[in-house]
């Protein structure tokens, strides 16, 4: 192993030990899940996807295990209500609680953050031939992949029970979750692809100083 490959070697880890760092900070704290309406504003998806962007697919998935395993944690050790979507072991529902379904949930989205993002810049990239705009595309292609993927397990695997924790109507939670995919689901792409872009730019330039391609 060449000093070159050490090099790369040790800023991927360093950068990776810092997404893990930011991932967990936010997933610990009111920072990464705003409660506004039934469905908290997500902003843990940021780190994931950047870091995704910047490291790999290897290491987004990574990333997206560390998002999942931090919200299984809180739902479990500091519930909150509908927390048994996330975590077989939270309260819930009789009958709903202790359901291994919420691990796909909690979990299964977020890996794929971590994998659909970085294809999607590949896609874009020979799209478009820009890659600031294929950076924001990407972000946008990672915040749905989980926005729309957890919301549409929780209709799916625990659509009555959830409706019944939140309080609303079992007939309106459908709508209720469109209305989110489109309210909160944007500020969150909109977020991210900032972030994304904006980082995306930063990198490509020092890469293009070190002459990296």
């Amino acid at each position: 192993m060449d000093n070159q490959t050490k090099k790369t070697d040790t800023r991927s880890l360093a950068l990776a030990a810092l997404f893990t760092a930011v991932i967990a900070v936010l997933g610990a704290t009111p920072l990464g899940i705003v409660p506004i309406g039934p469905i908290g504003l997500t902003t843990v998806h940021i780190p994931v996807i950047v870091g995704s962007l910047m490291l790999g697919a290897g290491y987004g998935t990574f990333f997206g295990f560390v998002f999942g395993t931090v919200s299984l944690l809180v739902a479990t050790f500091a519930p909150f209500i509908g927390a048994f979507v996330f975590s077989p072991f939270a309260p819930g529902l009789e009958g709903y609680s202790g359901n291994p379904l919420a691990l796909v949930v909690c979990y299964l989205p977020r890996l794929l953050i971590g994998v659909f993002t970085p294809l999607a810049f590949r896609a874009f990239v020979k799209l478009f031939q820009n890659r600031t705009l294929a950076y924001g595309c990407a972000a946008l292609v990672g915040t749905l992949t989980n926005t729309v993927l957890v919301l549409s397990f929780i209709y799916l695997f625990f659509g009555r029970a959830y409706a019944e924790a939140v309080s609303i109507a079992h007939s309106a939670l459908l709508g209720i979750i469109l209305g989110t995919i489109v309210t909160q689901g944007l500020p969150e792409a909109a977020a991210a692809i900032f972030v994304a872009m904006a980082l995306g730019k930063v990198v490509d330039m020092v890469q293009k100083q070190r002459g990296v391609s």
